[in-house]
């Protein structure tokens, strides 16, 4: 088992985003992540789909929230009434295998906000709010439960320190590597003669390297001993010298209240501070002259040594754009390569979706997304494969799907400015339209209003990239899909109102049929607006 596998765990409606980092994160640090997708419109009972992804890990990862999610059609026998993402971690643990709990902040992103999650999927449920109340309730009790019952946890204060954690379990996250370890000493023990053979002929020579190594060593562990002290002699120094000017600001204030308030805050920090002290020391020392390091480093861990804290960190802002501008470009350069190889897997999953296997397709979509979650490309092919199953599979499984599209393009959004690829950008705002607009038209009254007039606005955004001369293609298509929200948002509104939206409609299309409802052009028009060789106004006509 060279790659071991990891299960992350989530609310899929909260955390879906957050889930994709994580799972590049640990495919960057050589492990397998596996993810099960749960949004509470699947029929059956999923536990025993849970068990058997679970059982082939080696361990799991959950991001907790606020959000309860999904729950099982039945209270389950071994741990009550749970969630289902509450029963992974539960069982997880329950199977011995090494679990990971990350409590997200306030501050950390979410795919939906928290007032959308844990609302009733039917929308005539007697008492939403009642029914969000109650798993919120189950969630806190869950949460409280995992913080006192011993199991070590984390807390993200954002998203940058939640993948910064994600990181630091790079050593706990090794030890699920044994397996492939212990299969290693059984194919070494088997050529053990051959080794005592090969050691005894060249014993002298490896005595002579091994007492030349060890002195190296020794002479470097010596040596990092010095620098770590001169480090930690300059970092005492520099805590002090912080400590001293801030009881002098304390001094300043007026009022004996404040004035103790902020001595107490003075005192309170240097010692945090004294207290951090040996172990950046340590790390400096540490890194110096290894594998890790580089020719600056080193050299700033000399000034740091010789001369002190101010003058390291004058000489790190030095370097500090020349580093920035590296590592952008060794960046960017490896996820030029990554997309490259990965195209291949975007076009299967294309292929897949348009000869209806569409499991298929989304579990490629899904793998790339985890490996590359900010690429356009796959993001606007994904959308637009989820605005096409939501209009032929079951109302309330489509609705989910639509409603996962349309975080989808709005995290594309996010991620790519118009300016940095306008028509990537353009196509993204006609997938929003496309969703919206298939939302807003099962929507009842004021919510079905607004939903279109949010594809609306997104049909007119893309039409500003998408403009006749220059992409008329795109321009046909798209001006067909906003005649149609047109026509469907003036349906619905009042009498004078209703008539400019219907008359906005017919000028979108001259050729609309007066007063007939027309269908939105083929998913090729409507939903692919940059493609050649078709003619959106046949969908227009009577």
């Amino acid at each position: 088992m060279n790659q071991p596998a990891v299960f992350i765990s989530c609310v899929s409606p909260e955390f879906r985003q957050t889930r994709s980092r994580v799972a590049a994160i640990l495919t960057r640090l050589g492990y397998t992540p596996v993810i099960q997708d749960i949004f509470g419109t699947e029929p059956g009972d999923l536990r025993q789909v849970l068990r058997d992804k679970i059982d082939a890990c080696e361990g799991l990862i959950q991001i907790v929230g606020q959000g309860y999610g999904a729950e099982p059609p039945t209270v389950d026998a071994d741990y009550g009434r749970v969630s289902y993402t509450q029963f992974e971690f539960l069982y997880a643990r329950s199977q011995k295998k090494k679990t990971w709990l990350l409590f997200a902040g306030e501050a950390c992103a979410r795919d939906t906000a928290l007032e959308r999650l844990d609302l009733p999927s039917d929308p005539a449920h007697p008492d939403p709010a009642c029914y969000q109340a109650e798993r919120r309730a189950l969630q806190l009790a869950y949460c409280d439960e995992r913080k006192k019952d011993g199991h070590l946890y984390h807390i993200a204060t954002s998203d940058a320190d939640l993948d910064l954690k994600v990181e630091r379990l790079r050593d706990e996250l090794a030890e699920l590597r044994g397996a492939f370890r212990l299969w290693q000493n059984k194919v070494l023990h088997a050529f053990a003669v051959v080794f005592v053979l090969l050691a005894l002929i060249g014993g002298s020579i490896w005595l002579f390297g091994f007492m030349q190594h060890h002195e190296i060593q020794q002479f470097s562990e010596d040596a990092r001993h010095i620098t770590k002290e001169k480090i930690r002699a300059q970092l005492l120094e520099s805590v002090e010298r912080t400590r001293q000017a801030n009881l002098v600001q304390a001094e300043k204030a007026e009022g004996w209240k404040e004035r103790e308030r902020l001595r107490q805050g003075a005192e309170k920090a240097y010692a945090g501070s004294v207290s951090r002290i040996d172990e950046l020391a340590a790390s400096f020392a540490e890194i110096e002259g290894t594998a890790k390091s580089s020719q600056v480093f080193d050299e700033m861990t000399r000034i740091l040594a010789e001369e002190g804290v101010d003058q390291a960190l004058a000489y790190a802002g030095t370097k500090r754009p020349d580093i920035l501008e590296k590592v952008k470009a060794r960046t960017a350069k490896a996820r030029e390569k990554n997309r490259s190889d990965l195209l291949l897997q975007l076009k299967s999953a294309q292929l897949e979706a348009e000869r209806n296997h569409p499991a298929e397709a989304e579990h490629l979509f899904a793998e790339i997304l985890a490996l590359e979650p900010d690429w356009p490309d796959t993001r606007n092919a994904f959308a637009r494969f989820l605005v096409q199953r939501g209009e032929v599979i079951e109302p309330a499984q489509g609705n989910a799907k639509l409603r996962e599209a349309v975080q989808i393009c709005r995290g594309t959004l996010a991620l790519n400015q118009r300016e940095k690829s306008p028509q990537d950008w353009a196509t993204t705002q006609n997938n929003l339209g496309n969703a919206l607009d298939d939302l807003g038209t099962r929507s009842g009254s004021e919510e079905g209003r607004k939903l279109l007039a949010e594809a609306v606005a997104a049909y007119r955004n893309a039409l500003e990239i998408f403009t006749k001369a220059d992409l008329p293609q795109g321009w046909a298509a798209t001006q067909n899909n906003l005649g149609n929200a047109l026509w469907d948002l003036g349906k619905r509104s009042g009498a004078e109102e209703g008539r400019k939206l219907l008359a906005e409609a017919v000028s979108a299309h001259p050729k609309r049929s007066g007063g007939q409802d027309q269908s939105r052009s083929a998913p090729g028009l409507g939903h692919e607006p940059g493609q050649s060789g078709q003619c959106a106004s046949g969908a227009w006509n009577a």
